[in-house]
């Protein structure tokens, strides 16, 4: 992606989050047109034949396509408001011909500095993160490509056109994902995700959808409205359902689907105290949302019997018979092409199924254009997104899909509706686009469901007493993070040599232990440094409250900026805390990890007095015997039956068992004995630079 470009979704992004825009997005565009129009007078411009030279220039510039009857209207906005007192500073003629004449609009220049250093910040974060991981940079612009994705995916509905550049955006969806954390950093992120999206508004056509609109949900889809998957899909997909009912579209679920989502859930309930790695693995997982609400499998079971009563309470209307569209769907080449990739043969019909009901509702037209289309089949999951290519001609050949995804129908209808801006903030449309942005990109990478769930079996099987459920979250983190991804061999490993396969998890466990400590040292230095720019901006922001305190008395509007700057300092602070206790409790971990480490090594000391203490009892016996064993051997048998030598062995060797060995055992196996240390520790040994810091 050009520079220009994301420095452009900045600034579209703080136009529109600093102003009070209630007709359209077009009052967003005119700074940087009128910017465009200073530069040219100030290069001695000052008139042309036609507005299609500016066009050029603000296209050059900012990287847009914006169509010349757009500019026009922009250009007409902005001669109506420079020339209200009378002074023609610029001018626009009805044949397009225009002239300008000491246009000056100077004071957006420092805020397109501030947003090229905060573009290139960025960068450098970016490529700390790289190195950080051991991944090689091959595009430096990728977070800023995965960023624009969603845009792409956009202009597949609007403008029939669209690819993404590369296919694989895992390291830049860690990288958006890690830093969600740190505001600054996420605000910067969310800025040039909505910039590329307002960018949409002008360069396609987004005229507002029809009202008499069907919108049939998927399985996914429902799954994420039972608060099934994470939260933040469940945030997108009530969105959607809360939009829709406000603008009188049909909610609708078919038969089959109903049916789909009750054998998942059943299905997920039969294997529910044997699932371990899935919650660990991929946070989109029915197991990771029972593990985040403390569902049971009891739950579980209820949450599938009560289906139909939850779907109806939100407004979701069930479609009964659906016979004859799974009759045309059993046939189809469409259900053949979903064998090949679907789970099993009843989901490969129900997607097929699906397609031939949103067919029939189009009364089986193909339409060119989003607002034509009357029935959507909503889903909430990563796998149509990459299949619709599989559909027929459908979706290709600038027809619209059949299906759409739950977050880009949010952005359509946001960018066509005025009325939508009251009911879904610019930040929560960018935090919704970037969360879905992230699951979807780290899905398409994830293992296939049954590949964990047999190794998640093979681990019970073989490695459940030999290695340490600390260490088998090692190895989730490893395959979720994309650093362990042949699970195929490791299943093969289990069942042709059980040891091979302990010792090769205790293997990727040890490598993820070490390079986890590697990275949270290299993360702790970027810690350091984002909280030291943090600091230095605080002391800029210290003394520009004191120049507005200075001059209260002399302005009272000043009175209210005053307020809002040191709302704003709080904040920054906040913001700034936030992050110093991030670095403590890295700092905090460590300590409390050498703490158990000296509190477990006493223990092996002890352990290793004993061993000392009979390795010298049976070198005096063999000193006495003159180094004869047969002699040696019969002494001990004549010790033994000594009672009082027997019953003091018979104490010590109690005394080991139930004293040194279990205190060794205990320290490593009870978790609530861990517990009970880490919490007195935390409680009275701490030291005071080891805690979290507050206001």
């Amino acid at each position: 992606m050009e520079y220009s470009k994301v420095v452009t979704y900045s600034l579209l992004a703080h136009i529109n989050n600093s102003g009070n825009l209630v007709s359209d997005l077009f009052e967003v565009f005119k700074p940087l047109v009128k910017r465009t129009l200073m530069q040219m007078g100030n290069e001695g411009i000052t008139q042309g034949k036609s507005i299609a030279e500016i066009k050029t220039r603000v296209d050059k510039q900012y990287k847009l396509d914006i169509p010349i009857p757009v500019l026009g209207v922009i250009l007409k906005r902005i001669s109506n408001e420079v020339n209200k007192e009378g002074v023609g500073k610029f001018h626009l003629y009805q044949d397009n011909a225009f002239s300008i004449s000491d246009y000056v609009f100077a004071e957006f220049e420092e805020l397109v500095k501030e947003k090229e250093n905060d573009i290139k910040k960025l960068e450098v974060l970016f490529t700390d993160f790289c190195k950080i991981n051991n991944v090689k940079i091959e595009d430096q612009d990728g977070v800023f490509e995965f960023i624009e994705s969603n845009k792409i995916t956009i202009a597949r509905y609007l403008s029939h056109r669209g690819q993404r550049k590369k296919d694989d955006f895992t390291i830049e969806a860690l990288f958006v994902d890690y830093f969600k954390g740190f505001k600054d950093v996420y605000d910067l992120i969310k800025n040039i995700y909505l910039g590329s999206i307002i960018s949409s508004y002008i360069e396609y056509q987004t005229n507002p959808a029809s009202i008499n609109i069907e919108l049939l949900f998927d399985t996914n889809f429902i799954v994420s409205l039972l608060d099934l998957k994470t939260s933040e899909s469940t945030h997108t997909c009530n969105k959607l359902v809360e939009l829709a009912n406000s603008l009188g579209y049909k909610l609708r679920v078919l038969d089959i689907t109903i049916s789909e989502t009750s054998n998942l859930l059943g299905k997920k309930a039969q294997y529910f105290d044997n699932a371990f790695l899935a919650k660990k693995i991929d946070p989109e997982d029915i197991y990771n949302a029972c593990d985040r609400r403390k569902l049971s499998k009891t739950d579980l079971e209820r949450i599938a019997d009560n289906l139909e009563e939850e779907l109806n309470k939100l407004g979701i209307t069930i479609v009964p018979h659906t016979e004859k569209y799974q009759n045309k769907a059993k046939y189809s080449e469409e259900y053949k092409k979903f064998r090949a990739f679907r789970t099993n043969d009843f989901a490969a019909l129900h997607d097929a199924t699906v397609l031939y009901y949103v067919r029939d509702k189009r009364e089986d037209k193909k339409i060119r254009d989003f607002d034509k289309v009357n029935c959507w089949f909503v889903n909430n999951s990563s796998a149509w997104h990459s299949s619709d290519s599989l559909v027929g001609q459908k979706g290709v050949n600038g027809y619209q899909p059949e299906t759409i995804r739950a977050e880009d129908f949010i952005n359509i209808l946001w960018l066509s509706n005025p009325n939508i801006k009251k009911q879904i903030s610019s930040a929560d449309l960018a935090d919704i686009g970037i969360t879905r942005l992230i699951s979807c990109t780290l899905n398409e990478t994830l293992p296939k469901s049954a590949i964990i769930r047999e190794l998640d079996d093979n681990i019970k099987k073989y490695a459940d007493s030999k290695i340490t459920d600390k260490d088998i979250v090692r190895v989730a983190s490893r395959i979720a993070n994309r650093n362990l991804k042949n699970l195929e061999e490791l299943n093969k490993l289990a069942a042709s040599n059980q040891d091979e396969f302990v010792k090769r998890l205790q293997q990727e466990a040890d490598i993820e232990r070490q390079q986890n400590e590697k990275r949270t040292k290299q993360f702790q230095e970027v810690i350091e440094r984002i909280v030291k720019k943090e600091k230095e901006m605080d002391e800029v922001r210290e003394t520009y409250k004191e120049k507005l305190h200075q001059t209260k008395a002399i302005h009272s509007e000043s009175i209210d900026k005053v307020n809002k700057s040191e709302t704003a300092l709080d904040e920054e602070k906040q913001r700034r805390l936030k992050a110093e206790n991030a670095l403590i409790r890295i700092q905090r971990e460590s300590y409390l990890n050498e703490r158990i480490a000296k509190w477990r090594r006493k223990n092996w000391l002890e352990l290793l007095g004993w061993s000392l203490l009979v390795l010298f009892s049976l070198l005096w016996v063999f000193y006495i015997s003159n180094w004869d064993l047969t002699k040696a051997i019969e002494l001990i048998k004549a010790l033994k039956g000594n009672i009082v030598i027997s019953g003091l062995l018979w104490l010590l060797g109690l005394v080991f068992s139930i004293v040194s060995l279990s205190s060794l055992v205990s320290k490593y196996r009870n978790h609530s004995n861990i517990k009970a240390f880490i919490d007195n520790i935390e409680k009275f040994e701490m030291p005071h630079e080891l805690k979290d810091k507050s206001n």
